[in-house]
């Protein structure tokens, strides 16, 4: 796959928007064609973009800039590579010369079983001495109960400039279901935020040709509306000739609401909603 330019950089704030950024990538891999006898049907460098990882191998990784709480990674690293696996003690003592070493690891995340599978179709597919795939996935999963974050559901690598987390120090005990536009635009006005985005997007940018242009998907009732206004504002002066195409998506979040708290709820995501629109057309 080569680059011929006209290419398109996502945005995804927020975590049900990541979900469906998610899926929406992991269907794009469906497509690829790494065979010069079959090329795929359209041209995947549009929204994928080419690079060596620091091993040397090959990567092929979504122009991407998805923000979300730092709590969110879960399965997924900082280096953008899923369910990766500590290295041994032995090799870590190896590399450091140390005698003696104190390891303080966190519990690793378990595969759901659509991951799982998904990793055993790549495996097979990758198998040169393989016939055919006899594994396929199942129409549908139950992954209600066992995936806790979008990273759990991803099956591409990351790019790590592609992740942009709030930090702990701006989200520590605020609650994203209540938050309002206002919380998200102190946010994004912070320099340890804003600092890390901008970076991360002009380095996406400078590894476009000829950008045509932006996706953007955002939560729009919550902080993320504030948070991504701030985030189109900055592409209209930067980037003022392009196209962007911005989809504002309604959360899930578990449990019911019921009397004054969720009336309460309805009316702050209207206003949050109504801001965000506002701020739009202006």
């Amino acid at each position: 796959m080569s680059s011929v330019g006209k290419e398109i950089v996502s945005f995804q704030f927020g975590g049900f928007p990541n979900f469906v950024g998610a899926h929406f990538f992991n269907i794009q891999t469906a497509g690829f064609s790494f065979n010069p006898d079959f090329p795929a049907d359209i041209n995947h460098d549009i929204l994928f973009k080419e690079g060596k990882s620091d091993s040397g191998s090959f990567t092929y990784t979504p122009r991407l800039v998805s923000v979300d709480l730092e709590e969110s990674l879960h399965s997924l690293s900082t280096s953008g590579l899923n369910f990766v696996k500590p290295p041994p003690t032995s090799e870590v003592q190896e590399v450091t010369q140390a005698e003696a070493l104190e390891i303080h690891q966190n519990p690793q995340p378990s595969k759901n079983e659509y991951f799982e599978d998904v990793e055993k179709q790549s495996k097979a597919q990758d198998n040169p001495n393989a016939m055919q795939v006899d594994l396929l996935l199942k129409t549908k999963y139950d992954l209600t109960t066992t995936v806790k974050s979008w990273s759990e559901v991803l099956t591409v690598n990351l790019h790590p400039k592609s992740i942009t987390m709030i930090p702990k120090t701006l989200s520590s005990g605020l609650d994203v279901q209540k938050s309002t536009f206002k919380t998200g635009d102190e946010i994004w006005r912070n320099p340890s935020f804003v600092d890390n985005f901008e970076d991360n997007l002009r380095f996406q940018l400078e590894a476009c040709d000829i950008v045509q242009g932006f996706h953007l998907l955002t939560e729009c009732e919550n902080m993320y509306s504030g948070i991504s206004n701030g985030c189109l504002d900055y592409l209209r002066d930067e980037c003022e000739k392009k196209s962007i195409l911005t989809v504002p998506i309604f959360s899930l979040y578990d449990g019911e609401e019921d009397g004054l708290e969720n009336r309460n709820r309805v009316c702050t995501n209207l206003i949050n909603t109504g801001v965000f629109e506002s701020k739009q057309r202006t």
